[in-house]
């Protein structure tokens, strides 16, 4: 069996199994988020039409999509050079614990690195232990709290 991992620029062609993937998420925020093929489809034609802003990564095992990244670059005037905020990040429930998710955020930080960013960020739910010690175990620290509003539909 090959165990290498290989991460790749999201393609559409690829947005069946992204909505699969954000399935599995929405399962562990149990947050009844309405997760379509189309919808996921719409947002990656528009998130395509600015893609030096929005990155979207699949990780393939065996030329099968096992996690998914999708990464906003922003600047601020406070961080000029900018920011990679980790939107959603999810492996595939069958292989986790494998480093694909390590593997994943090397893809981030690379390009960080190579565009001089400021810095990387990401939440998680407070009561998200499981990915709060996945972050912290990559290198991110606790520096600020991020407080959120959902909005009516």
């Amino acid at each position: 069996m090959n165990d290498e991992i290989i991460i790749r620029d999201m393609h559409k062609e690829d947005v069946a199994r992204v909505a699969d993937l954000m399935g599995q998420l929405d399962e562990l925020f149990n947050s009844g988020h309405d997760i379509f093929a189309e919808t996921i489809t719409a947002t990656f034609e528009k998130m395509y039409e600015h893609k030096s802003i929005y990155k979207n990564y699949v990780a393939l095992l065996e030329d099968k999509i096992v996690g998914f990244m999708s990464v906003i670059i922003y600047k601020t005037f406070f961080h000029a050079g900018g920011t990679a905020l980790i939107n959603e990040l999810i492996v595939d429930k069958a292989v986790r614990g494998r480093g694909i998710g390590e593997l994943i955020i090397n893809k981030i930080k690379v390009l960080a690195n190579i565009q001089r960013f400021n810095e990387i960020e990401v939440s998680a739910s407070i009561d998200n232990k499981k990915a709060i010690n996945f972050y912290k175990k990559n290198g991110f620290v606790d520096e600020s709290i991020l407080l959120g509003m959902e909005l009516a539909k």
